[in-house]
């Protein structure tokens, strides 16, 4: 879900499934986003959106805070709370733990037809959504008339871990670090992507 724990149509009968990916990486996915859309007004660079990024002056608002309303119902027996890095890991067991949420007969159905579990592995794969999900938005925005400066677009790109190595300079990184050892401190949240190497420089 796009939105905060506090604003999603709420149904203890729905399950939720609450994907979180490390902010570093947000940011860096999120300035990519915006420059396939003209509307943003936007061409500046991951250095020129991290204070937008920071203050939650962006879509949606504020990361910290999403993630934080989140966090509390990370138990609840209708959350699934997973990270996307863990995701990207290992898709196999995020699929059959997806399944085992949903209910024991979807779990039941993988295991007993492995056959099924490969294509559903497959079909997850970024490069079968960057085939699908790429052509199937230039579908969209010809069918709606459209214009777009760049029509070589790409809305799924490259779907990675630690893109953000390649993207935010030292100076901006240290700002960034700072402001989750601010924000997350007293949190779960701070220490949950150690085993990813995300917060160089965490104070222990």
């Amino acid at each position: 879900t796009h939105l905060p724990f506090n604003l999603q149509p709420y149904n203890p009968k729905a399950k939720y499934i609450y994907v979180a990916r490390n902010p570093k990486d947000v940011l860096v996915s999120f300035c990519h986003h915006v420059h396939l859309f003209p509307d943003y007004q936007f061409s500046g660079t991951v250095h020129d959106l991290l204070p937008y990024f920071l203050d939650g002056d962006i879509d949606f608002g504020s990361w910290s805070d999403h993630i934080l309303s989140w966090w509390p119902h990370r138990h609840d027996d209708n959350v699934l709370f997973m990270l996307y890095e863990d995701m990207k890991s290992n898709i196999k067991d995020a699929i059959l733990k997806i399944a085992s949420f949903m209910g024991n007969e979807y779990r039941r159905k993988l295991d007993e037809n492995p056959n099924i579990l490969e294509k559903v592995i497959n079909l997850s794969d970024i490069s079968h959504m960057k085939q699908t999900t790429n052509k199937d938005f230039e579908k969209l925005w010809d069918g709606m008339g459209l214009l777009f400066e760049n029509r070589d677009f790409n809305f799924v790109r490259k779907g990675i871990i630690g893109d953000w190595r390649n993207e935010i300079c030292a100076e901006d990184n240290a700002i960034f670090e700072k402001w989750f050892e601010d924000t997350f401190k007293n949190s779960g949240i701070y220490n949950l992507w150690d085993k990813y190497d995300v917060f160089e420089h965490k104070q222990n």
